[in-house]
């Protein structure tokens, strides 16, 4: 109906992100391929397609990082970029298999909105990746100093004190993993995974 109204390229480009922000993905990529037949040039058509490629089930991460490389390649100077063009660019890269460009782009978004703290999060776990561990551990902490922590971060955190061999402060996560959700076996099966490395010989029965 939109298209019957108003068919020019502009017009086809805005279909590609109305459909984008409905989350009609897959018909949100097939728009931004016609819209792209009409002009290669509007960068965001690259921008919806990358999160479209993202989002859409299943995933085309390949595609998503070529569509938002082209986006910034298409960026000119006074153009006005949002948060979320790097942060879908950094969950590309990370994908891809990137993950050392990603955490560049995780604080890129997050310098444009400080609020985005969960992005701490994908931060942690691209540092896991790269068994960066005590870089993982300061993520997870700053996400949890801002007061957004759940059981997934104490969780990560729990596993970098661990393969750290820090025993007592995995400890520690164990125990916010329990207080968070009493009622799941996580935290007590990482506590006592945690207490046998602090208690080898069992001498204090620790697990």
């Amino acid at each position: 109906r939109f298209l019957e109204i108003n068919n020019d390229c502009d017009a086809r480009s805005r279909y590609a992100g109305f459909l984008l922000e409905a989350k009609h993905y897959a018909e949100s990529i097939e728009a931004a391929k016609e819209a792209l037949k009409c002009d290669t040039n509007n960068l965001y058509t690259y921008r919806y397609l990358a999160y479209a490629y993202y989002e859409v089930v299943p995933a085309n991460y390949a595609a998503g990082l070529e569509s938002s490389n082209k986006f910034f390649s298409k960026v000119k100077a006074g153009t006005k970029l949002i948060s979320k063009d790097y942060e879908y660019h950094a969950k590309l890269l990370s994908k891809n298999g990137k993950d050392s460009l990603a955490i560049l782009d995780y604080m890129k978004a997050m310098e444009l909105e400080p609020e985005k703290t969960e992005l701490y999060s994908d931060i942690a776990l691209a540092y896991m990746k790269m068994k960066k561990y005590n870089d993982a551990v300061a993520a997870y902490n700053k996400k949890i100093a801002a007061g957004k922590g759940g059981i997934n971060d104490y969780l990560g955190l729990t596993r970098a004190y661990y393969v750290s061999k820090d025993f007592v402060k995995a400890d520690s996560a164990t125990s916010e993993m329990i207080r968070l959700q009493p009622e799941l076996p996580n935290g007590y099966l990482w506590k006592a995974k945690v207490n046998v490395q602090q208690d080898i010989k069992n001498d204090q029965w620790l697990a």
